[in-house]
């Protein structure tokens, strides 16, 4: 399966029931977004009340989520807690917990992190989706599409701070950055029938002509 990501600058509004939704973050973070800042990707599903009772039943140890309507609208909360083998932003739980909770249909990821955490939070998602694998997905059996979006979003928060989209130039940087981290894994687990010199000597030349450099081959 085909899985474009696109990090945006602001928060679209969305019906969960027809593209569902993801909302992570450490739960000291989630605490700073109220219902208001939220509801224009869990309306006309998800009310006030249920939001508030959800975040409040969050206990992550090291994480944990609730179901906001049919599996289409997931709150999970990662635990703020980091020791010398993890980073602030506990990038190695957000992957996890991606991996776990995407629906393998077109969807939103909203990430609520501060400042600092934009960047390791990004790349940890592009992790989550890697370009190659020879799984085979329940989705693929039952005739889903071959080609989904998903759509990252972020709202930053902070002490004494309004919760904000990303800019459009740290969304930019985010999408290139995904695009490497990408390719590097993609290139690293192709096993070596399929990734063997010549095949990897395209893979350069497709790059390079990506960027516009000019190139010289000697082979034999």
């Amino acid at each position: 399966m085909n899985i474009n990501i696109k990090f945006n600058n602001g928060l679209d509004t969305c019906d969960p029931q027809n593209t569902p939704v993801l909302i992570v973050g450490q739960l000291k973070n989630l605490n700073q977004v109220n219902y208001d800042t939220i509801k224009v990707k869990l309306q006309p599903r998800v009310t006030e009340e249920i939001y508030s009772y959800a975040l409040s039943n969050l206990h992550p140890t090291p994480i944990d989520s609730v179901n906001l309507h049919l599996n289409c609208a997931t709150l999970a909360a990662l635990t703020g807690k980091s020791s010398r083998h993890n980073a602030p932003s506990r990038p190695h739980t957000l992957t996890k917990i991606v991996k776990s909770l995407v629906t393998g249909n077109d969807e939103y990821i909203v990430v609520v992190c501060e400042e600092d955490d934009v960047f390791p939070s990004g790349c940890a998602i592009a992790r989550a989706f890697p370009l190659y694998s020879r799984k085979t997905h329940r989705s693929s059996l039952r005739g889903a599409l071959n080609s989904i979006t998903v759509i990252v979003e972020f709202l930053i928060v902070g002490e004494n701070k309004k919760p904000t989209p990303l800019s459009q130039d740290v969304a930019t940087t985010l999408q290139t950055v995904t695009a490497g981290i990408r390719l590097a894994a993609r290139l690293v687990d192709t096993p070596c029938n399929e990734m063997n010199v010549i095949n990897f000597l395209k893979e350069v030349s497709d790059v390079a002509n990506e960027l516009g450099v000019k190139q010289t081959l000697i082979s034999g």
